[in-house]
């Protein structure tokens, strides 16, 4: 039921700019980018926006059904540091 609006190029949900929302109209090779669609987002879909400026995410293809998400477990992998065995 979240309301989605695009003004001066930035996503809107609900009257709050989102960080990093900027909706880019073309891609890096200079072809047109998918239009995000505006209004109330129906019962069972989700807008996925990640925190970075460049994602390819819902501001492109579109609200995803939440029976489509899954939960994960992130896996940290850090730099080994020590001597090898």
């Amino acid at each position: 039921g979240d309301n989605i609006q695009i003004k001066g190029g930035w996503i809107i949900v609900n009257d709050h700019p989102m960080p990093n929302s900027a909706v880019r109209r073309v891609d890096s090779h200079g072809r047109p980018m998918p239009e995000m669609n505006e209004g109330m987002i129906p019962p069972g879909q989700v807008l996925l926006l990640a925190d970075h400026a460049g994602s390819f995410d819902s501001r492109y293809f579109g609200l995803v059904p939440l029976t489509d998400l899954q939960r994960v477990e992130p896996v940290i992998i850090t730099p080994f540091t020590g001597d090898a065995p």
